[in-house]
Formats: structure tokens, C-alpha cells, sequence
């Protein structure tokens, strides 16, 4: 199974609005977000502290529900990264 990679899944538009200034569109697809949540949702699992579980451990809900604000940032800082790769 081919690991997921969000840069090779969005479309990347740039426009110079000013002289030195750059407006930049990223579209993603539904499932390609929902994929991109996946992945936030490991990484922070992987350093998540949740009381009674071992770190890295806490089931998937755990994670979802306690640490959503989180993973909705990571998530926005891989498609970000990706969307400035492409640049």
C-alpha cells in the first residue's frame, strides 16, 4: 500500500495581486482531506498523553474527540507546507 501524500493530491493556484505579493489558492478534494485527518490524527496520537493509556496507545476516538482543535491544525500546516512545495 502506497503511503498518502496530501502535496500530490492538491492543486495549487498563485496570482500576483502586487508587485512582491502573491495570492495563493489550494483546493483539495473531500477525500483527500479526509485522508490528510488520518494522518494529523497518527502523528498527534503518537505524542498524545491521555490518562489511563500508555502514550501513543489511546484509541482513535480518544484522540478525536480530546484533541480535535489540534489535528484540524495539523492538518491545515501539512496542506500548507504541501500547497508552498509546489510553489
Amino acid at each position: 500500500m502506497e503511503k498518502f501524500d496530501i502535496a500530490k493530491n492538491i492543486e495549487v493556484e498563485f496570482s500576483e495581486t502586487k508587485p512582491c505579493l502573491q495570492k495563493m489558492v489550494a483546493r483539495v478534494t473531500p477525500e483527500n482531506i479526509s485522508k490528510g485527518m488520518d494522518i494529523a490524527l497518527i502523528e498527534i496520537s503518537k505524542m498524545a498523553s491521555v490518562p489511563g493509556f500508555r502514550q501513543g496507545k489511546a484509541p482513535a476516538f480518544l484522540i478525536t474527540t480530546r484533541f480535535s482543535d489540534l489535528i484540524k491544525d495539523e492538518l491545515k500546516r501539512l496542506i500548507i507546507s504541501a500547497a508552498i512545495e509546489k510553489m
